[in-house]
């Protein structure tokens, strides 16, 4: 992705990754029809699983200002348009702190710390298809652990954005008993 950004020549850069494609043969005009000139443009992206068609995943912008919202949820890059002078500004996508969620701590970088101009529209831009290494369940520790280190660095100040972070993730992946152990962390700290 960051060699494709340094080849970019216009102004916005658009990731489709293998498998991804545009979501009609329409999606540009549909895209340029509406009237923007923020950073990042997002729209909707309809997630499929192997062949299957399985649904249209929609944030729209109230949403992505919560930094609840990115504990579990993400704006994805192929449904976004991201201005090329933005990666000049912030740096590139960094693969090797964020081997998978890269773009995530892109956009949370952008949005919380930069304080960049977004803006959703009600478009579908692309086919996202769930079989790569993000959507690979071996690799959710890895996930979780890029994730919480990243909202450590963004939001509140450790033991809290740590305790926070750790009982959304244990809810939203069936770990419960962590949630005590998390307590017993906390009140030790304190």
């Amino acid at each position: 992705m960051n060699k494709g950004i340094y080849k970019a020549s216009g102004e916005y850069c658009w990731f489709l990754n293998s498998g991804d494609y545009a979501y009609k043969s329409t999606t540009l005009e549909d895209i340029f029809s509406n009237d923007f000139d923020e950073d990042i443009v997002y729209g909707d992206v309809e997630n499929k699983y192997d062949s299957k068609k399985c649904y249209i995943q929609n944030y729209k912008f109230e949403k992505i200002k919560s930094p609840i919202f990115w504990i579990h949820k993400r704006i994805n890059h192929q449904s976004s348009f991201i201005r090329k002078h933005l990666f000049e500004k912030l740096g590139n996508y960094r693969g090797e702190k964020y081997r998978i969620t890269a773009d995530t701590m892109f956009f949370m970088t952008a949005i919380f710390k930069q304080n960049i101009s977004v803006k959703y529209i009600s478009v579908v831009f692309s086919v996202y298809m769930r079989n790569g290494i993000s959507d690979n369940k071996e690799n959710i520790p890895i996930i979780i652990n890029e994730r919480k280190n990243r909202y450590k660095e963004l939001f509140f100040g450790f033991p809290f954005s740590y305790f926070l972070f750790r009982i959304l993730s244990s809810l939203r992946y069936g770990k419960i008993a962590k949630i005590f152990k998390d307590i017993k962390y906390l009140c030790q700290k304190i």
